[in-house]
């Protein structure tokens, strides 16, 4: 197997991506920086093709009222959670953003501090969406395509099960790789026993299944697409220090933040962008549990770094519909065919029924349900992202549940758009 990696390493698959060129090796993995990138706009000429400045129209004739979509998403989470941010795009701009409630309730360390659109918090498997954008940039870069199989992407000391020796990059981007559990495990040993065991693996599997483990794969898989050397240098050195699984572990978490962090988040100028929560006491979102928020028991979700892909991100809901706007405007972000074949396949995407039609949309959950009672896991939070059909986008962040632990936020999201038609 040493003989393996070294054949690797004198043979890399592709050369090193120009973002992550020298030195940025093996023993700076640490602490990766991107180089800047230039801060992208939306032109001028594509926001006068989205449609008029005036009402857009449902099929019934009614106007869109974005100050009504924003009145009702307030109504649906005023009195109903610890606190919420929220941000609406219309026609490429934000139109409209706000809050309400608190991030921090008494002794956490301060009086009842005001949530808004602009506190971060963990966005939980909306992370899922960001991820899917950076894997289909890193393709195009490296002229992957979907349908490539997954196994040329992973540790090469890793001894894939029959049973999932064939898997496609598509595979897991639409959550069809057969693996079922939900709310899995993401964390390295977990996605080795998946590969190489199929645990929680079925044939019978229905389409558009759900398993963080599909998104968990893509901290490694990224990195080992566009920067294959270093990868195969972490592998060598690692090997050669007895502690392989450690090092491409550790590698593959900091080049997955790097990654992102290139196509994503520097071109839209976002700083700071990390897997964990605000160091500062006084900037950090807690999220407590509902009804009965106890200012001891509240969490912050910790660094999810580990864990990253399926999950992760912190960003506030102003930042996400920044996110949200470029993604979809923005060919200079990422290009009209990626973007429609992400849309289209549902790359990162689940959807719901409204009366406008179907509405692209991703949500994202901490704590749940568990024989009848909530489940705080790490710090109950919801969060969500849509897409409408009109040229409208909605990000929504709650630090806690909203109302139950099984309250869905996408559905109240989805009916506050369909009731602001007047």
């Amino acid at each position: 197997m040493n003989q393996q990696i070294a054949r690797h390493f004198e043979s890399p698959t592709a050369e090193i991506s120009e973002a992550l060129e020298a030195p940025l090796r093996l023993r700076q993995t640490t602490n990766p920086v991107a180089r800047p990138a230039a801060i992208l706009r939306i032109s001028p000429h594509v926001l006068d093709n989205l449609g008029p400045d005036g009402p857009i129209f449902g099929d019934s004739g009614t106007a869109f009222s974005v100050g009504t979509f924003a009145s009702n998403i307030r109504d649906a989470l005023d009195g109903n959670c610890v606190g919420y941010g929220f941000a609406i795009n219309r026609a490429g701009v934000r139109a409209r953003s706000g809050g309400g409630g608190s991030r921090q309730l008494a002794l956490n360390p301060d009086n009842n501090l005001r949530m808004s659109a602009r506190r971060r918090m963990h966005t939980a498997s909306v992370t899922k969406n960001i991820t899917a954008t950076t894997v289909m940039k890193a393709m195009q870069s490296r002229g992957i395509s979907a349908a490539a199989r997954v196994r040329d992407y992973l540790p090469t000391q890793w001894d894939l099960h029959s049973n999932v020796n064939n898997l496609r990059i598509s595979d897991l981007l639409t959550h069809q790789s057969g693996f079922n559990t939900s709310g899995s495990d993401p964390h390295y040993s977990t996605l080795r026993d998946a590969m190489e065991n199929a645990t929680g693996w079925s044939a019978s599997v229905p389409a558009n299944a759900y398993d963080n483990r599909n998104f968990g794969l893509f901290r490694l898989i990224l990195p080992y697409m566009v920067c294959p050397e270093i990868m195969a240098n972490v592998e060598m050195q690692g090997w050669a220090d007895g502690n392989y699984h450690t090092a491409v572990d550790q590698a593959t978490q900091q080049y997955y933040k790097l990654l992102v962090r290139h196509y994503v988040f520097n071109p839209l100028d976002m700083q700071n962008m990390d897997c964990a929560p605000n160091a500062s006491n006084a900037g950090r979102t807690m999220c407590y549990n509902w009804p009965n928020p106890s200012p001891n028991q509240a969490q912050d979700g910790g660094d999810k770094t580990d864990e990253a892909g399926g999950e992760g991100w912190v960003m506030s809901a102003r930042q996400l519909a920044k996110y949200l706007r470029f993604r979809r405007y923005s060919n200079a972000f990422i290009s009209a065919g990626l973007r429609d074949e992400m849309d289209d396949q549902r790359y990162g995407w689940r959807t719901i029924q409204g009366d406008q039609g179907t509405y692209l949309r991703h949500g994202g959950a901490y704590g749940g349900q568990s024989n009848g009672n909530c489940v705080r896991g790490s710090g109950p939070l919801r969060t969500c992202i849509m897409q409408f059909p009109v040229n409208v986008e909605v990000a929504v962040t709650v630090n806690s549940f909203v109302i139950t632990c099984t309250s869905s936020l996408d559905r109240m999201i989805a009916d506050a758009f369909d009731a602001a038609y007047v």
